[in-house]
């Protein structure tokens, strides 16, 4: 049964919906269809917390800032946060809450888009796999930090080739003329052109033969990152062997997302109150560490320094709603699942408002973290910030690692450092899982009777087969492999697949019946500002941000500039478009099983399905809707007069 008509000129706002069996804050008491609900109050804020702010936060947006017009990018940013970051995380978790079903069951609202559901988990399920890697990056490094001179301080080591340098500012060359800078105690006269591999070009002047005077040089963090750890090949056309460290990280990455979601949510609400919280305390005594070394403030006005010129370049606008977007990480469907575990009249725009902002501000302080530090590490090399500027993996693998190790008391701070990384980088891991378990689960128990019993059974089975996936991913070349899934797994496909979803939501299903679902899940109006976003304003600002990410898409390129061969980008794009295809085969697939003309078949698709609306028959009849079946008429007849009575009390006040 579709909702009841639409009255678009209700009550500004009404009193909290009360049920039996509801809790102080007017949440539900009951298990919404033995899916089991968050246990704490603050699991649900805490989990979405832990997701939202992940390794982006630190090692994207910092950079993205200083290239983009330093202080003047948060404008943009801000502007993004609120017309497209916002509305669109909103939307996905009053979705899965109404409904109490994850991202492919939550489309029973318009079932012509269930394909959506299935793009968003090809997404999260390719994410998952080569987040882990990553992770296992981080440990490998964390581990590696319990020492008393951290291996990637000096040149010295086995893995270490003639052209590694350590760089060190001059302090007693007075009588030296020139622009100069001491490597390892050796007079170098040049200019340091840093790229991804951050490889430096100088000359020696000791050098008399001019064929002799270029020499390139890595740093001992680059080599311990490229010939220590990953012993890295020569091209993605080269895997060579697996590196049997790195597989032992990756296998224990994978065991801790086991453990953490075996139990389902009851497990892993209580895993996120140490990995949403502290990476928080880690970041400020960072801070604190960081702002106190000598050249902190230099880099710190390097990265705020503003630049308004910049503004009227319309790639800023792009980079700004990108990094809003994909920061909080709307459309993979972790945001319905997250959201369904609640209990139907939580205030979900409350968390959902906190945690947007919570992730903005998060971004803006983690770049003061790291731009104090590699202020820091730019004046003991006696070199500029922006020639020791990295980002992605190479900030947080290569250049800040570096300066960890100039430090005081270096093992310590890397400890922190990695230990920080890993959380943030787990507890995005935990729910991207999730929300590939909770889809299936939901999906498949429909066909199979007390399918959810066997949850844990599913969760091994989907470890064993992403760690197997994850192993041509720490080998030699496995590196080029993260690279190329973390360029096209979720690029201009996932921009396409959120621009679907807001469409259907507002213009298929109908914002004024979103609207009402809303007013009768947490008992108030939403205001104008969420009508004219979901309708217009972020329809409109998605399809410009997709479109500019069309224009501006630039070839994958190795870090010498090398552009990856055409094959593998040609894999790159396959692997992105795959995850189209359910949205526009699965339409097909549903229409055909219909009955009717076509014209019948199409209205009958874009109407929602008579299980739609919440999971509790309490809780459907506050919303207009009608019981599910095998319900007592009594029990109805009862529902129905609570729900009128509270009408009737809403009506007074």
């Amino acid at each position: 049964m579709e909702a009841l008509p639409v009255d678009d000129e209700t009550d500004g706002k009404g009193t909290e919906p009360t049920d039996e069996g509801t809790d102080n804050d007017g949440n539900g008491g009951e298990d919404a269809g033995g899916r089991g609900n968050w246990s704490g109050k603050l699991d649900f804020l805490l989990s979405c917390v832990s997701y939202a702010v992940g390794l982006g936060n630190i090692w994207r947006f910092p950079i993205l800032c200083f290239e983009n017009g330093g202080g003047a990018f948060l404008l943009p940013y801000v502007i993004m946060m609120l017309v497209v970051g916002m509305p669109v995380f909103f939307l996905e978790m009053a979705m899965g809450q109404f409904s109490s079903l994850g991202c492919l069951n939550v489309w029973k609202c318009t079932p012509i888009a269930k394909g959506l559901g299935y793009g968003m988990l090809m997404i999260a399920a390719c994410i998952a796999t080569y987040y882990n890697v990553i992770i296992a990056y981080t440990l490998f490094y964390l581990f590696a930090s319990f020492t008393k001179e951290l291996p990637w301080k000096t040149c010295d080591n086995s893995w270490n080739t003639p052209n590694c340098r350590v760089s060190k500012a001059c302090k007693d060359c007075d009588t030296y003329t020139g622009n100069d800078t001491y490597l390892n105690s050796t007079y170098f006269n040049g200019t340091f052109d840093d790229d991804t591999f951050g490889l430096y070009d100088v000359y020696d002047d000791d050098f008399d033969n001019s064929s002799e005077r270029n020499v390139s040089t890595t740093r001992p963090s680059e080599e311990y990152f490229n010939l220590r750890m990953l012993d890295v090949s020569d091209g993605i056309h080269e895997l060579g062997e697996i590196k049997w460290e790195l597989t032992l990280c990756l296998l224990l990455a994978w065991i801790l997302v086991f453990l953490s979601l075996a139990k389902g949510i009851q497990s892993s609400g209580k895993v996120v109150y140490v990995t949403s919280t502290f990476p928080y305390l880690v970041l400020i005594s960072l801070f604190i560490r960081g702002i106190t070394l000598d050249g902190a403030i230099d880099g710190v006005i390097f990265y705020m320094n503003p630049n308004p010129t910049k503004l009227l370049l319309p790639k800023v606008w792009q980079d700004a709603a990108v990094q809003v977007f994909f920061s909080l990480g709307c459309s993979f469907g972790t945001l319905h699942t997250l959201s369904s575990y609640n209990k139907f009249h939580h205030n979900t725009l409350k968390d959902a408002v906190i945690v947007s902002w919570l992730d903005c501000l998060t971004s803006i302080f983690g770049g003061f973290v790291v731009f104090s530090v590699l202020g820091f590490m730019a004046q003991d090399a006696g070199t500029t910030v922006d020639k020791v500027v990295d980002s992605g993996p190479g900030l947080a693998f290569i250049a800040y690692p570096e300066a960890i190790a100039r430090m005081p008391l270096a093992p310590l701070w890397s400890v922190l450092f990695f230990v920080m990384i890993f959380m943030l980088g787990i507890g995005s891991e935990f729910t991207l899982f999730e929300a590939v378990l909770t889809g299936l689960v939901d999906d498949l128990e429909k066909n199979i009777k007390n399918f959810r019993k066997y949850k844990t059974l599913l969760t091994l089975g989907l470890c064993i087969i992403c760690f197997l996936l994850g192993l041509p991913m720490v080998t030699q070349g496995g590196v080029y492999i993260v690279t190329l899934l973390n360029t096209f797994v979720a690029n201009v496909n996932l921009l396409i697949v959120s621009t679907t979803e807001i469409i259907v939501v507002a213009h298929c299903y109908g914002i004024n019946r979103f609207l009402v679902d809303m007013k009768a899940m947490l008992g108030f109006k939403l205001n104008i500002y969420w009508k004219i976003s979901w309708w217009i304003v972020s329809p409109i600002a998605l399809l410009c941000v997709t479109i500019a990410s069309i224009v501006l898409n630039t070839p994958l390129k190795y870090g010498d500039g090398t552009p990856y061969p055409d094959w593998a980008q040609a894999i790159g794009w396959l692997i992105a478009m795959s995850t189209l295809v359910p949205a526009l085969v699965y339409p097909m697939y549903y229409i055909y099983g219909l009955q009717g003309t076509i014209l019948e078949r199409i209205r009958l698709s874009v109407k929602p399905t008579p299980d739609w609306g919440p999971a509790l028959d309490k809780d459907r009849v506050v919303a207009g809707y009608a019981p599910l079946s095998g319900t007592d008429p009594q029990e109805y007849e009862r529902m129905v007069e609570q729900a009128n009575d509270a009408k009737d009390k809403e009506t007074n006040i």
